[in-house]
């Protein structure tokens, strides 16, 4: 009996703001049970660290999704609210005086418009037809001879009927500031209609 020592280890847990302790009774003879009762103690501290880390990193996940969400919601409100008066649809765009009507490319597929892009060049050849004395302006991405927007663009139209003089292609497109700045500084345009 005198070997046998009582010893009473206290574990605090800490679960949702509240302490919870629990109380382990040991008749140790050796030091191992004391080790195992601590390394187990060890063990449930870091999972408890471990669960408020994550805890953290999605509250803060979730409030930079929330917040570039409503940052992105906030820009375009701006954007349509600021170009309201700019924007016509196709029966305003065809009353509309311009020097040309000018296409922003969209992807290619397989040597085929995209539905995006085959929607744009529908419409610009409607506007076209109705605007005698424009042109069509095809902007787009012609980085290789594997990748040619403005080619498909370009085929696309005259497979519609417009004469191929009626078409001029901006190959360096890659944006759409770039396709506006090069309209005015390149093709020495001073009004269009951008679809």
């Amino acid at each position: 009996r005198a070997s046998l020592q009582g010893r009473l280890f206290v574990l605090k847990i800490y679960c949702k703001g509240n302490t919870v302790t629990f109380a382990v009774f040991f008749l140790i003879r050796h030091n191992l049970a004391k080790k195992y009762v601590y390394n187990i103690y060890n063990k449930i501290k870091k999972v408890i660290k471990m669960k408020k880390i994550l805890l953290r990193a999605l509250i803060i996940l979730l409030v930079i999704i929330i917040t570039a969400s409503l940052f992105c919601f906030i820009v375009s409100a701006f954007v349509v609210k600021s170009t309201k008066d700019k924007l016509r649809d196709v029966e305003g765009a065809k009353s509309f005086d311009a020097d040309c009507v000018m296409v922003l490319g969209a992807k290619v597929n397989d040597g085929k418009p995209s539905l995006m892009l085959k929607d744009r060049l529908d419409c610009a050849i409607e506007i076209y037809r109705q605007n005698k004395g424009v042109k069509l302006l095809m902007s787009g991405d012609r980085s290789s001879n594997e990748y040619d927007e403005v080619g498909v663009m370009k085929s696309y139209a005259i497979s519609l009927g417009v004469p191929e003089e009626d078409i001029l292609i901006d190959p360096e497109g890659y944006s759409t500031y770039e396709s506006v700045t090069r309209l005015k500084n390149q093709f020495e345009f001073d009004s269009a209609i951008i679809v």
